[in-house]
This record gives C-alpha cells, sequence and structure tokens, in this order.
C-alpha cells in the first residue's frame, strides 16, 4: 500500500529526497495497531541494521501524532526526541516526558484535533519541570505537517538530539508492589526504570514452594512479559504465593527489581458472575442484571448485595416474587422515579417490571414469540431487546437490537416503533422509519427528550430528537477504533452502554476499546479511563486504569459513573475526577424474599470475581487491539547507512 507515501517524509523519500537515516513508514492492518507490537518492531530493527541506539525519533501527523504522544510516554528512554503534530496525548503522563527533547507543532484554527489537545501536554510536561519546545501556526488548521515537513530547520534540530551515550546500567526506579486479589480476578505488576540505552524488560516468576525463578512466556494468563508491565488474567488460588520480578537489561548490565508476592483468596462463587446491565436509584442503590445467572442483583451503598429478583442458574419467563420469578439473559435496566426496575429480558423478548419489594410482572412483549409487532403489551413483540431507558415522563425506551429498531413503551403499556425499520440494518439518519441502525445498544434519555443510542455494531453513538429525527453524534459508521476527535471523526470500537449527566455530556462504554468515553454537547470525543486495546482490571488515579469489555453504565447525582465490567466480573466506579476504583462487595444476609433485606448468597469475597458464566479476561477489550488510525506515522532512525524503500 502506498498509504503511507502520502504525506511527510515518506512523500519527500518519494519526491527524491534523502534523509541520512534509516525511515521506517509501518503501516497499519486494517483500522488498528498495536503499540507494545509496534515498540518491539521497533527494537527488533534496531538489532538487525546498522541503527545508532541513541539516535532513534519518532515523528506523526493527526492521529500519527496521537500515536507519537503514546510511543513516547510508554518508553521515553528509547528516543533521542519525537516530533508529534496537531495529535494529542494523556495530560497525566506527560510528566514522563519532562528529560526528553520534543517540538510539537500544531494549527490553532485545527478544526479536526483541538490545538489545545497539544497545548495541555505542553502545559503537563512544564509543570513537571522540562521544556518542550512548541510551534502554533496562528492561520494553520489541520493540515499544518506540509509546511512542518518541509522546513530544514525542524531536521537540524532533529538529527542534533542525542541521548547520552555514556552508557547507564539498568535502575529500577518504582518497584513493582504485592497484589492481594479474589480468584478469577485480574492484576497487574508495574516497574519503572532507568538506564541507557533503555533496558529490555522480561518478568519471570518464582512458583511458591520453589527455588528456581523462570521466565514467563506470554499467552494464557499472562500478557506483556516483556513490557514495563506485567497483566495476568483469570488468577487461581494455585497461583497463590508465588512470587514475581522483572529483570531488566541493556548494553550496560542488567538489574532485578524486588520480589513481589501474588496473594489469592479462593471462593466457591462469585458474588456477578456476568454483569451486562446496570442502573441506579435515587437513594444510592444499584441494580445489576446479572445475565448468565438470570437474576437482577441489588447493591446497596454500603457494598452488600442481594437478589432482588430471579433464581440463579434458572432460565425461565415466570412472574411472581423474589426468587419465584425467572428470567432469561437478562440484558439492559432502567429505574424510575418511584423505584420500580424495568428490564429488558433479552432471552425472553420481553420487558418486565420489578417493584421495589421484587414484585415482578411482565410489561410488554411475549416469551412465546419473536417479531417486531406494535401494540398493547403481549401483544406487542420484541427480537433480542437490549438497552432500555426511561423518560421523566415514565414512558420507556428499548432498543431492539435484532430488529435494527428503537421502541416506545407508552404508560399503558403500549409499543411503538420511534425509529429505524424492521430487520433493515444500515446507518443512514433520518426520521422514524427512514433511519437505519445496526444492532442498537446502550439507551439514556437527558433531561430534554434527547435519546441517545449506542449503535454498536455501526460504531457510532446516534441522537434521536423528539419527533423522532436521527442524527450521528459522533464515530463514523463501519470504521472501528480509538480515536479521540470530533463527530464523525471520533472512533469507537463496539460502543454498548450509555449514560448522561446533568450538563447534557453523554458517557460511553466502548466495550470493544475497553474504555469509557465522553461525548460534550459540541460532539467533542474524549477517553475518559481505561487503555484502548489493553484489557485488564487495574484502579488507578492516574489514567492507567483498565477494565475488560466494559457494557453497561449508570451515573448518580454526584456525577460518579458505575461501570458493569463485564469480562472481569465487577462493578467499577469512577469519579468526577476520574480516578477508578472497584466496588468492594459482599453478600447480604438472605432474607428469603428476594427484597433489598436480604436475597441468596452466592460467595463471600470482598471484590467480585469472574464467575462461571463470565466470558475469561483477555487481550484486546473484546478483540479490540490499540487503535490510532495514523494517517502517517514516520519513524526514523539516525543510521550509518540509508535504507530506501524500493517501489
Amino acid at each position: 500500500m502506498e498509504i503511507v507515501a502520502a504525506n511527510g517524509p515518506p512523500m519527500l523519500i518519494e519526491r527524491g529526497r534523502d534523509f541520512p537515516c534509516v525511515v521506517i513508514s509501518p503501516q497499519c492492518s486494517g483500522y488498528s495497531w498495536d503499540a507494545a507490537a509496534l515498540e518491539a518492531f521497533i527494537r527488533d530493527l534496531m538489532t538487525r541494521y546498522r541503527i545508532d541506539p541513541f539516535r532513534v525519533y519518532v515523528t506523526g501527523l493527526s492521529m500519527g501524532g496521537f500515536g507519537t504522544w503514546d510511543l513516547a510516554v510508554r518508553t521515553p528512554a528509547l528516543y533521542a526526541a519525537v516530533v508529534p503534530i496537531c495529535g494529542g496525548g494523556n495530560p497525566t503522563l506527560a510528566y514522563r516526558l519532562r528529560d526528553l527533547p520534543l517540538w510539537a507543532f500544531h494549527g490553532a484554527l485545527d478544526a479536526t484535533v483541538p490545538v489545545s489537545r497539544t497545548q495541555e501536554m505542553i502545559n503537563a510536561i512544564q509543570a513537571a519541570g522540562g521544556s518542550p519546545r512548541v510551534t502554533i501556526y496562528p492561520d494553520g488548521g489541520h493540515d499544518v505537517w506540509t509546511v512542518t515537513y518541509a522546513n530544514n530547520d525542524l531536521y537540524t534540530w532533529l538529527f542534533a538530539q542525542s541521548r547520552p551515550a555514556v552508557p547507564i546500567s539498568p535502575i529500577v526506579t518504582t518497584p513493582p508492589s504485592n497484589q492481594t486479589t479474589n480468584s478469577g480476578q485480574s492484576v497487574a505488576f508495574v516497574v519503572e526504570a532507568g538506564g541507557n540505552p533503555a533496558p529490555a524488560c522480561r518478568w519471570q516468576r518464582l512458583p511458591a514452594g520453589s527455588s528456581v525463578w523462570e521466565d514467563l512466556n506470554e499467552g494464557g494468563s499472562y500478557y506483556g512479559v516483556r513490557s514495563a508491565t506485567l497483566d495476568i488474567f483469570s488468577v487461581t488460588v494455585a497461583m497463590s504465593g508465588d512470587q514475581f520480578r522483572c529483570v531488566l537489561t541493556n548494553a550496560a548490565g542488567s538489574a532485578a527489581s524486588s520480589a513481589v508476592v501474588l496473594t489469592v483468596a479462593g471462593t466457591s462463587a462469585a458474588l456477578l458472575q456476568y454483569p451486562v446491565g446496570i442502573a441506579g436509584d435515587a437513594v444510592g442503590n444499584l441494580y445489576v442484571a446479572d445475565s448468565s445467572s438470570n437474576t437482577i442483583r441489588k447493591i446497596t451503598s454500603a457494598g452488600l448485595v442481594s437478589t432482588l429478583a430471579g433464581t440463579a442458574g434458572v432460565a425461565g419467563s415466570q412472574d411472581g416474587l423474589g426468587s419465584g420469578a425467572l428470567f432469561n439473559q437478562p440484558g439492559g435496566l432502567t429505574v424510575d422515579a418511584n423505584g420500580n426496575v424495568f428490564v429488558a429480558d433479552t432471552g425472553n423478548a420481553t420487558i418486565r417490571r420489578i417493584t421495589p419489594g421484587g414484585s415482578v410482572t411482565t410489561v410488554a412483549g411475549s416469551p412465546a414469540r419473536r417479531g417486531s409487532l406494535d401494540g398493547p403489551g403481549a401483544a406487542a413483540a420484541f427480537n433480542s431487546p437490549g438497552g432500555i431507558a426511561v423518560d421523566g415522563s415514565g414512558a420507556l425506551y428499548v432498543a431492539d437490537a435484532f430488529n435494527a429498531t428503537i421502541r416506545r413503551i407508552a404508560l399503558d403499556n403500549t409499543v411503538s416503533t420511534l425509529a429505524g425499520s424492521a430487520g433493515l440494518r444500515g446507518d443512514a439518519d433520518g426520521t422514524g422509519s427512514n433511519a437505519r441502525f445496526n444492532f442498537p445498544g446502550g439507551l439514556a434519555v437527558d433531561h430534554a427528550g434527547n435519546l441517545y443510542v449506542a449503535d454498536t455494531y455501526n460504531d457510532t453513538l446516534r441522537r434521536i430528537a423528539a419527533n423522532g429525527t436521527v442524527s450521528t453524534l459522533a464515530g463514523s459508521a463501519g470504521i472501528s477504533g480509538a480515536a479521540d476527535l470530533t463527530g464523525v471523526n471520533a472512533l469507537f470500537n463496539q460502543p454498548g452502554g450509555v449514560a448522561v449527566d446533568s450538563a447534557g455530556n453523554v458517557y460511553v462504554a466502548d466495550t470493544g476499546n475497553g474504555t469509557v468515553r465522553l461525548i460534550t454537547g459540541g460532539g467533542v470525543v474524549t477517553t475518559v479511563a481505561g487503555t484502548p486495546g489493553i484489557a485488564g482490571a487495574r484502579d488507578s488515579a492516574v489514567g492507567d486504569a483498565l477494565f475488560n469489555q466494559p457494557r453497561s453504565l449508570a451515573i448518580d447525582g454526584a456525577g460518579n459513573l458505575f461501570v458493569a465490567d463485564t469480562g472481569n466480573a465487577a462493578i467499577r466506579k469512577i469519579t468526577p475526577t476520574h480516578t477508578v476504583t472497584t466496588l468492594m462487595l459482599t453478600a447480604a444476609s438472605t432474607g428469603g424474599d428476594g427484597s433489598s433485606s436480604g436475597g441468596a448468597t452466592a460467595g463471600t469475597g470482598t471484590i467480585p470475581g469472574s464467575g462461571s458464566g463470565g466470558e475469561s479476561a483477555g487481550r484486546g477489550g473484546g478483540g479490540a487491539m490499540e487503535d490510532w488510525f495514523a494517517a502517517a506515522l514516520a519513524l526514523i532512525a539516525a543510521a550509518r547507512t540509508t535504507v530506501r524503500r524500493k517501489r
């Protein structure tokens, strides 16, 4: 593919310019690539070509600019200098770049990537004591890379940068910490180190009772065995007492971090097996659709978990009280002003209501019939309803996934189709039946009555006005990714749950990316928490938390987000300052009626583990890799030979 030759140094090479270096221009496969894999690729090329390890540079434009920032903060000691152009990064990690020569460029009139994305990174580096260079073109728009890469002063400055050639043996600056968790959970060990050249990492394990350290191999429970972060997925009781350390090696020597211990508490059953839906009431209780156990669980503000309705492990469609009612793979949840919980009972193709006392009735649809019939109550038909929301008047809205429609249920339980046409999938905006969806998922309603839809298989967020007019708020239909940009330039990967705050900001559980995203009223998209393409169960206050297939969101009056982190079988909390924690849950005493005072006990751990019904934790947040959508990321490594790309 010749896409990489359209801009930047590759384009200049095509036009005959000689650079005194090796120019490496990786092209992502499809729409995604993996930053860790790209870093490994760079290191491999450094061993196979005559590349000066002290003069490696990275630059990129637009989404390549985002990639440049990301590569730089991951391993700043690897590069002699970086040049991000009209991109952006994570300012909470910018302190890592305080000692790295950096020259950033951006257009003040950029309508695609706001100039503030570069400025906030520069400000954060300066606050950490760094002295980055920045050029803001006052009349420049998004395409400022053409003038930037044509500027010879850039290359004079760039090639003058070199990391100190004096070899420095690896030094552990921040050792990993001991970890304690429950069986079935995921943990992460993190090490930070310095040295010159930048040291390579290799994690080792000392099994409990053994005296021999063994190198870990990538795969299975272990991910990141050659990186600074070791993720261990789905830990078992047998791993308890195992020790881990990171061996750091460069040309000057090697060093090992201190050994840390993994402690695993066994549980006979998980408090939550496969949480896919979450909603909250006005007094601080959370309700969770535990899909694989066919139950609706209640979590008090004190973290006590009980079964509100349903019988664990028993599927059915029976109405009744508490454990006398039966569900079949319940999905989305919503709570009205009176504390009634409404359930999209996906496997039964029905909509159910649970009173605060635990009494379950069927509002609409019939478990004996699937389809797309409008009409009153049981005469209506749904086909795999998923997301559900309630407006201020008490009307319900349902994302009827397999029908590719959005349905409305009036106060008298009459069902109508608000938008979309049954069985006709697509991405068209329009009014009512002229609009098209592709497996719509989560729903949320704002105070003005606008409905927001996670159009899952279109990788977009849609907005439906009160008159049924559908528009695309953010994302580009059919293009998955993880781009924090504006409107259709932003990218999502199979978004799931949606929540709206009092200011009209829309939060999205971006399931495929393993992240939680924010969309402002103007369509500007940012990542609130999580790392695109990397699944895990890491809590954090500094922007490096990890999720595993987050599927649903709820928001309280204080602006706290609660996440049904499905792959981790956990409920996570994100504060307004973006601190991520895992709710500490304990089983409530059995009440016998499934009411809020009790319920079925399902385990005794303080953090929920993944049960037999949950998907195993794994890399990629449900299959996504790290998405940059780099239009032209050019890695420039100064060398004693020049390698040109042959046509």
